[in-house]
């Protein structure tokens, strides 16, 4: 498991203690891989998974072997985050009230603090 990138002790431990993973750090950009200075090189093959605390651009996906996973996908912050995912599913409402009639209405917090005061003083 390459773990260069996260700044998480407990990630660390788990792989090491619990699932008896050998760790590895190669130092790679979001980029691609970053050898002697250089970015863009092809990633190192002697890991399985690499775990990111920080979201990873498309070309970093596009450079995993076949084997190698990554914890994390690009443009994952979007439902991962519940204010991005509330305002997300906010718009596709707005554009398919039909479809996706599934969830609550949905306020974000301090943005949005009229139009929920304004809800609920009509009904």
């Amino acid at each position: 498991m390459n773990v260069a990138q996260t700044e998480y002790d407990v990630i660390k431990k788990v792989a090491r203690k619990v699932c008896n993973w050998r760790l590895k750090y190669f130092e790679e950009d979001h980029e691609g891989a970053i050898r002697k200075g250089v970015g863009g090189q092809k990633l190192s093959p002697v890991f399985d998974l690499s775990w990111h605390d920080l979201s990873i651009a498309p070309d970093f996906l596009s450079k995993l072997l076949p084997y190698q996973k990554v914890n994390m996908y690009p443009g994952i912050q979007c439902i991962s985050r519940k204010n991005h995912l509330a305002r997300n599913l906010m718009r596709m409402y707005k554009a398919f009230p039909t479809e996706y009639n599934f969830f609550p209405k949905t306020w974000v917090l301090p943005y949005e603090y009229m139009d929920l005061r304004n809800h609920y003083l009509q009904n």
